[in-house]
């Protein structure tokens, strides 16, 4: 059985070919058109699709599950840690301590609380609302662990432990808010990618098939949607 990837590949491929061959029609007749001396001053003929729509059904005929690549937890670990240091840990340096830090002493403090962040695994790839406040809770953990870490003379300043713990609460919170929806299109495509389809497109084999078990996919493609693969895209060509 074809794969879908398959299918839908060989598809946009023909589509591309099928520019190809126009072209290649169009240039021979270039050579006829500009020999006469009547059809010389016409436009050479040439079909240009702006839209195009293509509905394929299918029926799942089996499936195959490959071997994760990549270690999507590792990842999505990585990624938190680098949205926690870069966007977390310098606001949360403006709230944490009951006077302003000095400009010269927030990045050797943000570092430090960078540390107590490495290695920590977060569990991510559980995207549930128990998943999430699983991660928060590590993650608020680690910060106050950090903090217990700085040296005394920084200490002293840091706001109560209860105002301390809210903040690194309302932090994490936000910025677990902003990143969710891209560590879900990443576990999304990290799915998609460990799945193999096999199907049946053709018309005698979905005719043996309920139609509730049909499953449908839509291709539109527009001119803007189609680049060249070097240099500047070719101006617009003249309708028949």
């Amino acid at each position: 059985m074809a794969r879908l990837r398959e299918v839908l590949g060989g598809i946009l491929r023909d589509l591309t070919e099928s520019r190809i061959v126009a072209d290649l029609a169009a240039a021979e007749h270039f050579e006829l058109y500009q020999q006469d001396p009547v059809l010389a001053h016409l436009p050479i003929p040439r079909m240009a699709v702006k839209d195009l729509t293509l509905r394929l059904r299918f029926a799942v005929e089996d499936h195959e599950a490959k071997p994760p690549a990549v270690d999507l937890g590792a990842v999505l670990d990585r990624l938190w840690r680098a949205e926690l240091v870069e966007r977390a840990v310098p606001n949360l340096l403006k709230t944490v301590f009951r006077r302003p830090v000095a400009p010269a002493r927030v990045g050797a403090l943000g570092e430090a609380l960078a540390v107590s962040l490495a290695g920590a695994r977060f569990a991510l790839t559980d995207l549930s609302p128990k998943g999430l406040e699983r991660a928060a809770e590590v993650t608020v953990s680690r910060l106050l662990a950090g903090l217990k870490k700085l040296p005394a003379d920084v200490r002293k300043d840091l706001a109560a432990e209860r105002t301390v713990r809210a903040a690194l609460h309302r932090a994490v919170a936000e910025r677990l808010e902003a990143v969710v929806p891209k560590f879900r299109q990443l576990a999304a495509a990290r799915q998609a990618a460990q799945l193999d389809l096999e199907v049946l497109v053709k018309r005698a084999d979905l005719s043996g098939v309920q139609e509730s078990a049909i499953q449908e996919v839509t291709i539109s493609i527009s001119a803007g949607d189609l680049h060249v693969a070097a240099g500047p895209a070719p101006s617009p060509p003249e309708k028949a």
